[in-house]
């Protein structure tokens, strides 16, 4: 449990490699959990500092 709270990863590709579907979780990203949302909002601040 104190792994799947502290990962930075996507949850969901956290819990496919935990059940060793790593094929599936290579390269996956759901896009909805707090990980993903946080990575990508930290993308588009990024994108729009380079952009100035």
């Amino acid at each position: 449990m104190n792994q799947y709270f502290s990962t930075r990863k996507c949850r969901w590709q956290f819990l496919l490699e935990a059940f060793y579907f790593f094929q599936e979780a290579r390269n996956t990203s759901c896009g909805h959990c707090d990980n993903c949302i946080k990575k990508e909002k930290f993308l588009e601040i990024t994108v729009q500092e380079l952009r100035k």
